[in-house]
């Protein structure tokens, strides 16, 4: 894979770091690379390899950025306002993944369930953003659309905690502290993505299919 060093840098912004990246050539995906080295060339081998298995969900910009400028402890992250996904250029190798997976924290064992995470959060947000864009001034903002979408899934994880408290820990650490720390589904919604088969909740899936679905069959409220 080359890198197109030659070429303007674009900027990008993650958080409040300003990210000076180069676009990469020899690739289907509009992938960017902030530093030309031996790891990124190898994140952008397996990316081409891994996104080709990839055909569910829509795939953005992908930056990848050196491991010191990423948010602490973040493998990846996707970033709604600007509709992008930066890789860690730490994540170098298949087995390092693997091995940076296996506390079971989150519910990706390998490198592709990292990408469908994000991924999964990025659909997230263009189902919200579909229902906004079709609402004619129904809601305010993106983010009252996506309270909208979300409303049954927050209800039900309400109702389930009460039942079993370690609900959502069945799903993943990841999932649990989203709703503990951030009172957030966001990452409930991507783990059970990532590892749909282990959930034995078949109600869960569901109301996570029709979150995901607003805007690509119709569906609307």
């Amino acid at each position: 894979m080359e890198f197109e060093m030659m070429s303007r840098s674009r900027v990008f912004k993650l958080d409040k770091l300003i990210i000076r990246a180069h676009k990469t050539v020899n690739t289907n995906y509009n992938i960017w690379v902030q530093k030309n080295n031996q790891r990124s060339r190898n994140i952008l081998k397996m990316l081409n390899i891994t996104l080709r298995s990839i055909d569910k969900y829509e795939i953005p910009i992908i930056v990848i950025v050196r491991d010191f400028e990423m948010p602490t402890d973040s493998f990846s992250a996707y970033d709604r306002i600007s509709d992008i996904i930066f890789i860690n250029d730490n994540l170098d190798s298949y087995g390092k993944v693997e091995k940076m997976l296996n506390d079971d924290y989150f519910a990706a064992r390998n490198f592709k369930g990292i990408l469908i995470h994000e991924l999964v959060h990025k659909r997230h947000w263009d189902a919200a953003k579909n229902l906004y864009n079709n609402s004619l001034g129904k809601y305010n903002n993106v983010e009252e659309a996506k309270m909208v979408i979300d409303a049954s899934l927050v209800n039900y994880v309400k109702n389930q905690n009460c039942i079993d408290p370690s609900f959502l820990l069945n799903v993943s650490l990841d999932a649990y502290n989203g709703i503990l720390f951030s009172n957030s589904i966001n990452e409930l919604v991507a783990e059970v993505e990532v590892d749909e088969a282990k959930i034995l909740d078949k109600n869960l899936i569901k109301l996570i299919k029709e979150i995901l679905s607003y805007g690509y069959n119709g569906k609307s409220t």
